[in-house]
């Protein structure tokens, strides 16, 4: 080939190729900018609903629950035949997922059958479509806007919030979590006894086995224990009437209600919450998690009971509930008198027969119209000031009262001659101190025994037969 015919080749294919480029680039579109996913603003956003691929459908929405306003996760036939707290924090970080994820726009195949469907409090909606599954980190998705469509592929993230996980795993994981108050009353129920704390205007009480005072720190720590209880999973697809979850005949039962205050139509009113859980068997053989079913319900006022959230069934650890007992001993108070030392006016002593009525006068402590002797007078407000201040050493609840004809009994009288308390007061020799027996409740007080040898001499001294 000649040298002219060389370059006149070489020159063809120069314009040949810059003509394919320069059609190449007229014909090409820079790639369209990527776009924020969420278009509503998340501040605004009240329910969200998961339509899944099997037609089931789960919602969290924002609702009136117990006079607040709080996120609620329903699912079941309908979306709504089942209904739970969400974990307000796992709710926070989905609604931020949604708020900073991008789609880059792009012809997309395939089938998209799962669908999020998320409502504005203005009544706007959005809806996402979402592919079959995630391919290297990224997922097709179809996003509707009022109106406006694009479909695009965007980060995995978002599927793995909403759908992989189901919105049914952003539960609160607590059984009792405190609907915003205090609880009112609490009953632990086991196979051999019961035990029930009552709280009245900030005080409690137990109520049964006993009726006495108990120990404000020991209730307010079992509240704290009970409210603190995590569940380990929940079983939505098991029957909760199965015989082997151990239900039916539960190993232990544990109740916490709660008087709510809520405004309805400018009304106050008392909304009687009851949260319930009957622990039932292990749930393999380490024994490490019973089944447990938990519901809750409410009582509008003097209404009916109504059901509030569940019955669900979930495991929880045997370790936590192991902090829980039905003994009383330790959530009595280890006061033996609630009231102040100087409302006290009148104590009578009395050891068998024999008896003595000591009376409050403005110059000191009298029998009849005779001042006691100072020694005396010192040792009737060394008693009194043990009965309402000190806490005693031990606490023990008694199945049955023990009458002892050799203690000594206390009656004390408040003012306005009214009965303030029943003791037996015993000394003890080994361990040395006073056993203070009201009911079935006795209180020990180590190195108290001479106290109790006292205060029988007095009575052995100035006491008359009865």
């Amino acid at each position: 080939m000649s040298e002219r015919s060389v370059i006149f080749s070489v020159a063809t294919a120069v314009v040949l190729l810059l003509v394919w480029i320069g059609i190449d680039l007229i014909g090409h579109q820079p790639d369209e900018p990527a776009r924020m996913l969420l278009t509503l603003d998340p501040a605004e956003i009240e329910r969200i609903e998961l339509h899944a691929a099997d037609g089931s459908l789960t919602r969290i929405a924002r609702e009136d629950f117990l006079g607040l306003r709080r996120w609620m996760i329903r699912w079941g036939e309908g979306g709504t035949d089942q209904a739970w707290p969400a974990d307000e924090t796992r709710v926070r970080a989905g609604l931020r997922v949604l708020a900073t994820t991008a789609v880059d726009p792009g012809m997309l195949d395939g089938v998209f059958e799962t669908t999020l469907t998320i409502h504005a409090s203005d009544g706007s909606t959005q809806t996402i479509r979402f592919g079959d599954q995630p391919v290297a980190g990224r997922i097709g998705v179809i996003v509707d806007s009022g109106g406006q469509t694009t479909q695009g592929l965007t980060d995995a993230t978002l599927y793995d919030a909403f759908v992989r996980t189901d919105l049914r795993t952003w539960r609160d994981m607590r059984p009792f979590a405190p609907p915003g108050v205090g609880p009112s009353a609490i009953t632990l129920e086991s196979q051999a006894r019961s035990l029930s704390l009552g709280r009245r205007q900030g005080r409690w009480s137990v109520l049964e086995p006993v009726f006495v005072a108990a120990d404000p720190d020991a209730a307010s720590e079992l509240a704290k224990t009970i409210a603190s209880l995590r569940a380990e999973r929940f079983f939505d697809s098991l029957a909760i009437d199965d015989t082997q979850l151990g239900l039916t005949q539960p190993l232990a039962h544990v109740i916490v209600e709660h008087d709510v205050r809520a405004l309805s139509n400018a009304t106050e009113t008392t909304l009687h919450v009851r949260q319930s859980m009957l622990v039932g068997q292990p749930t393999d053989l380490s024994g490490r998690s019973v089944y447990a079913l938990v519901e809750w319900t409410v009582r509008p006022g003097l209404g009916d009971e109504q059901p509030l959230v569940g019955p669900t069934l979930l495991s929880v650890p045997t370790e936590a509930l192991n902090r829980l007992t039905t003994r009383p001993d330790g959530y009595v108070s280890r006061t033996s008198l609630e009231m102040l030392a100087a409302s006290i006016d009148r104590i009578r002593l009395s050891v068998g027969s024999k008896s003595v009525e000591i009376e409050r006068r403005s110059a000191g402590w009298s029998r009849k119209t005779d001042p006691l002797v100072p020694a005396d007078s010192e040792l009737v407000d060394k008693f009194i000031t043990l009965l309402t201040r000190r806490h005693a050493d031990d606490v023990v609840v008694a199945e049955a009262e023990v009458d002892n004809p050799e203690a000594l009994r206390i009656e004390l009288m408040a003012r306005g001659d009214l009965k303030a308390a029943e003791l037996r007061a015993t000394a003890s020799v080994d361990p040395a101190g006073m056993w203070i027996a009201s009911g079935l409740v006795g209180r020990f007080y180590a190195g108290m025994s001479d106290l109790a040898a006292e205060l029988i001499s007095i009575v052995e001294r100035l006491g008359t037969e009865q």
